[in-house]
């Protein structure tokens, strides 16, 4: 006999996990990194009528070679109120998310007893994603031991605006149909909302005049693109240092807007400071060390002293929790001074000097920023890895090139990377395989549109 409750938490997550890979009608090379180890999402859950409640966790825990053979799957746990219910294993491509297995307490006894299997994996999520598509999944497999047959039809409704507790976002509306006919039809029908980079915001299960909502509590989720409106694309935005005016492109519509925040002293500082996966408009006086940020999910202002004329700074999450941290370089000591968005504690770490340019970045994919140093003399980049506190050394580069770190190879991780202004040659190292490239683009009277230079590390 098969269980019911494996349908409803099937769907459940499959709408958890869905579209954590690929990009919703992006540009080729955005990629959405739910999976990466560390992230997490909250969800606060309540029926209408009103009648019941509950908190939902998602986190994923690890990568796995072994469960599943020869495929490499990411783990992810998921607590319902607190306590362990679910474990799932999932693949993914550039193209598409596979779930391979789940294991669940069907009767509320605090082990995970029941195990689903499918065979060749489940496909819930397609890249890209589009208004107006639709399509359907088919798959077998076992429900301890019991065969069951499964067919899902999706429909992508809309793109519109949804509010849920930890803000508002422009989201992929989809909507849902499963059908098992071994147990006569139709099982569940939901609506999702679905935002790039972030996920699912919200999402409601449909049964017998009940409706199930789930809405975004809150989340850490590793974000590394500058988007000031989370459509998953990078905006094309300019500040004006005179003025102290931005100027954003939308890539959502292409039209444009500007916002006054800053001036002649002020150094454009933008990241999520507010966790809201949202990029905050923010910059750092650096005679008086304060950082004044421009919250995206309410509009209001706030600004914190850290810093001062001799140093530079260096925001990145450096505690990993999905926020960026305040953080400053101070060049002469070699020292860091890092604020933690977490607790609001701070620490300081001793890597570089003088002659050494700071580079944060993910460079081991870990979903934290790395601290890093790039030696101009002798060309050789210096990184302390957040996932295991090891330090190692790559040369690339030299005292004629300006670091420019990025994941250009799109795997998660900053790929170590150098500007050569007197060719306008940009060279590359990928993270992915360690091989290297190079791109002829710019020139002499032409300067790298790169965190580095827009925040005055390198000039």
């Amino acid at each position: 006999m098969i269980d019911r409750r494996f349908l409803k938490n099937l769907f459940l997550i499959s709408a958890l996990c869905f579209l954590f890979v690929g990009s919703a009608n992006a540009d080729p090379g955005v990629k959405f990194w739910g999976m990466d180890v560390g992230n997490y999402r909250v969800y606060t859950g309540t029926t209408d009528p009103p009648g019941d409640s509950w908190t939902w966790r998602s986190d994923v825990v690890a990568k796995d070679g072994a469960t599943i053979p020869g495929v490499t799957t990411y783990v992810i746990e998921n607590l319902d109120n607190g306590v362990l219910d679910e474990r799932e294993w999932y693949s993914f491509t550039p193209s598409e998310l596979r779930w391979w297995r789940m294991d669940f307490d069907d009767d509320d006894n605090g082990t995970l007893e029941t195990v689903v299997t499918f065979v060749g994996g489940i496909v819930v999520a397609k890249n890209p994603i589009i208004v107006g598509d639709s399509w359907t999944q088919n798959t077998t497999g076992t429900f301890d031991g019991d065969p069951i047959t499964i067919s899902v039809q999706t429909d992508v409704v809309s793109y519109e605006w949804v509010t849920v507790p930890r803000g508002t976002y422009k989201a992929y509306k989809i909507h849902r149909v499963i059908t098992v006919p071994e147990l006569g039809g139709v099982v569940e029908t939901n609506d999702t909302w679905i935002v790039p980079y972030i996920g699912v915001v919200k999402r409601v299960f449909y049964e017998a005049g009940v409706s199930d909502i789930d809405s975004l509590f809150s989340m850490n989720i590793k974000k590394g693109i500058v988007d000031f409106e989370c459509d998953a694309k990078t905006d094309i935005a300019v500040y004006h240092s005179p003025s102290g005016i931005w100027f954003i492109r939308k890539s959502s519509d292409n039209t444009s807007y500007y916002v006054g925040y800053g001036g002649t002293d002020y150094k454009p500082v933008p990241g999520d400071y507010d966790g809201d996966g949202k990029t905050d408009i923010a910059v750092y006086h650096s005679p008086s060390g304060l950082w004044f940020i421009k919250k995206s999910s309410d509009g209001t202002s706030y600004s914190i002293g850290y810093g001062g004329s001799d140093y530079k700074p260096v925001p990145g999450d450096y505690d990993g929790d999905g926020k960026t941290d305040i953080a400053v370089y101070h060049s002469p000591s070699g020292l860091w001074f890092i604020k933690k968005s977490s607790d609001g504690t701070s620490y300081y770490v001793g890597y570089g000097g003088s002659d050494y340019k700071p580079v944060p970045g993910d460079y081991d994919g870990d979903g934290k920023t790395d601290i890093a140093v790039y030696h101009s003399p002798s060309g050789l980049w210096f990184i302390k890895k957040s996932s295991d506190g090891t330090s190692y050394n790559v040369g690339h580069g030299g005292s004629d090139y300006i670091p420019v770190p990025g994941d250009y190879d799109g795997d998660a991780k900053t790929d170590i990377a150098v500007y050569h202004s007197p060719s306008g040659l940009w060279f590359i190292k990928k993270s992915s395989d360690g091989t290297s490239y190079y791109v002829g683009y710019g020139g002499p009277e032409y300067h790298p549109v790169n965190l580095p230079y827009l925040m005055g590390w390198v000039y």
